[in-house]
């Protein structure tokens, strides 16, 4: 089996990202049903910075922008840009590193709530000693999550 995406040969790394997303005129259908067009002519533009929201009934497309964004699928036919630059002339590991989504339905590994946390930070501090627990926790006040945590049980050390 062929992948479907290709990444090119030398792909950019633009350095540090201002995260300008811009989706120009996208279209796209899932391979396995070709015929139906999930999302058609769509352009949204968003500035470093601006949060947006994606609203809609199930199928309306949302799961699949946020894909393309992360470069899961090609579109069809338009363009994915970060900072000016189309998506696909990128190296898949600046956008790995670059790029970070929360879905709607979340993935906790069979570990502290702490180390989860760790997962989604850039340096993986790895550990939950005194010396880290100061990022973690601004990890999860930053997402509303730290009431909720130290009123577990064990609070950041919950399995």
């Amino acid at each position: 089996r062929n992948p479907r995406i290709t990444y090119p040969e030398k792909g950019i790394d633009i350095g540090e990202c201002k995260g300008h997303v811009r989706l120009d005129r996208v279209s796209f259908s899932y391979p396995a049903r070709s015929d139906i067009k999930t999302l058609d002519g769509l352009s949204i533009d968003i500035p470093p910075g601006k949060r947006i929201a994606l609203v809609g009934p199930s199928g309306a497309g949302k799961s699949t922008v946020a894909a393309l964004i992360q470069r899961f699928y090609d579109p069809t036919s338009g363009v994915v840009t970060i900072d000016g630059f189309d998506l696909a002339t990128f190296d898949p590991q600046f956008l790995q590193r670059t790029i970070a989504v929360v879905n709607q339905e979340p993935t906790l590994f069979n570990t502290t709530i702490a180390e989860n946390i760790t997962f989604g930070m850039n340096n993986n501090f790895g550990g939950t000693g005194e010396a880290q627990s100061e990022p973690i926790e601004e990890a999860a006040k930053s997402a509303n999550a730290h009431d909720f945590i130290v009123n577990l049980p064990e609070g950041y050390a919950t399995v």
